[in-house]
């Protein structure tokens, strides 16, 4: 394979755009916007998705007061050092 030797131009050679290149759009009335379709089936799993988290969460609520009562009931709170964490937790929420 021969190499022809090197020359300069001082021109500046323009190409013609591809054919498969997207064309300018001038004006915003031509743009697209890209869409989302949400199927029925999809929707109606994210609702009961969105059922259970709930549920889950209302249950461990739940549990979590069940517990503060029978700490109230026993006098779990009435300790002075539950009172101590107690009013220093609080006083750290109030920012004092």
């Amino acid at each position: 394979m021969k190499i022809g030797p090197l020359t300069k131009h001082n021109s500046v050679q323009q190409s013609e755009p591809q054919k498969n290149q997207r064309p300018e759009i001038e004006t915003r009335e031509k743009q697209i916007a890209d869409q989302v379709e949400i199927s029925d089936n999809a929707r109606s799993q994210l609702s009961e998705m969105a059922d259970q988290k709930l549920q889950l969460e209302n249950s461990a609520k739940e549990e979590r007061m069940a517990l503060i009562r029978k700490r109230i009931e026993s006098g779990f709170y009435e300790k002075p050092e539950v009172k101590e964490i107690i009013a220093e937790r609080l006083m750290g929420d109030l920012d004092l």
